[in-house]
């Protein structure tokens, strides 16, 4: 979650958001359950290998709820309030059309 969170950090979005989206981004269950039976399947992956990384990604999808009700309360903070100022959430280049300069 924590390279998840930086990046988002790093792009401008607030703390909780940015929790919020590392949170998110770490919930892949159904996809990576797939990957890994073709894994399975191929022979690159052992049955050791295998089971610790189902057991993995079911437990990161199970605690995403519970995390996002920890990071995004339901009742707003006080910067989600309305009449403060929105998150930082660039929107230059789906206003200008694509990259600049051209």
């Amino acid at each position: 979650m924590g390279r998840g969170r930086g990046a988002a950090r790093a792009t401008g979005l607030p703390g909780r958001p940015a929790a919020a989206l590392a949170v998110l981004v770490n919930t892949r269950g159904l996809t990576e359950l797939v990957i890994l039976a073709v894994g399975l399947r191929l022979g690159a992956l052992d049955d050791r290998l295998y089971s610790s990384m189902v057991v993995m990604a079911l437990v990161t999808t199970a605690t995403a709820r519970p995390l996002l009700h920890l990071i995004l309360p339901t009742r707003p903070a006080a910067q989600d309030l309305p009449g403060r100022r929105p998150y930082p959430i660039s929107t230059t280049r789906a206003q200008s059309g694509g990259e600049s300069g051209t």
